[in-house]
């Protein structure tokens, strides 16, 4: 699978902002305001690039509905299950009888 332009600069993103998250050391142990400053320039553009990334990633690769799917005249139909191995088969209203768990 070929990565697009937008992963790309997603992926990169993300890993510069979560390097420079955990450098170590960074910021001094016990300074609050260092360690507010390092948040505001590390972390927070970190779960913006995420989150942002997410969404343009998600418009990219929608998912497929099923129902369209399976609507459609040209898709191919799945294969015919056993009835006796079948779970669906032999639960009635959603409820397993002690039948379906026996090996």
């Amino acid at each position: 699978m070929k990565l697009t332009r937008a992963e790309k600069i997603w992926l990169a993103a993300v890993i510069i902002f979560y390097a420079c998250y955990n450098l170590p050391f960074v910021p001094a142990y016990g300074h609050a305001k260092a360690t507010l400053i390092h948040g505001l320039i590390t972390l927070i553009p970190l779960w913006i690039s995420v989150y942002i990334g997410l969404v343009k990633i998600c418009r990219i690769y929608r998912l497929r509905d099923p129902q369209a799917q399976k609507s459609s005249p040209g898709a191919e139909t799945p294969p015919e299950t056993d009835t006796k191995t079948s779970l669906s088969s032999q639960t009635t209203a959603g409820e397993i009888t002690k039948e379906d768990t026996s090996c």
